[in-house]
């Protein structure tokens, strides 16, 4: 017994970062949810977060008044205000992405800032949103009809902000 708590240790933080990065590529798309941002950069998510056990890292800055630069993990990414029916999601482009399949396409996420501070970030499950949606119109249809579907939303990945 004391053999795999020693193994499971081990592997921990492999998992941790691993759901962290989960929670950042959902699934990919072929078009955004929206074309143009639907609110302006919140400066709340501006700068340097770090998983709470430190292996992954995202630095978040304001392109312009409407537009996020990414960087998670060594790639860079577009992001921006996509809310739908009063829903803050968000639409994240792939701009240097190593998987030349995922190269200019399009995750879906919710993230929110909580009350101690905590960034946490949750993906479009594509099992509500299929990936072979090919209209933005249909993303929003889908997503409006879900709003109050718990499956909605995978795994949450929690980041911290660097100080």
């Amino acid at each position: 017994m004391k053999n795999r708590f020693a193994q499971l240790r081990k592997i921990t933080p492999f998992l941790l970062a691993l759901c962290g990065w989960l929670a950042l590529c959902g699934c990919v798309y072929d078009v955004p949810i929206t074309e143009k941002p639907t609110a302006p950069v919140n400066a709340q998510f501006l700068g340097n977060w770090t998983t709470p056990d430190g292996k992954t890292k995202m630095k978040v800055s304001r392109y312009d008044a409407d537009n996020y630069v990414l960087i998670y993990d060594g790639e860079l990414y577009h992001a921006w205000s996509s809310d739908v029916a009063g829903m803050p999601f968000f639409t994240v482009q792939s701009l240097d992405a190593t998987d030349t399949n995922a190269f200019g396409k399009y995750t879906y996420f919710v993230w929110r800032l909580a009350a101690d501070g905590t960034l946490h970030g949750r993906a479009v499950n594509d099992k509500i949103v299929p990936d072979a949606t090919k209209d933005s119109a249909a993303v929003r249809q889908l997503l409006a009809d879900n709003l109050q579907n718990t499956n909605l939303l995978g795994e949450e990945g929690v980041f911290v902000k660097d100080k």
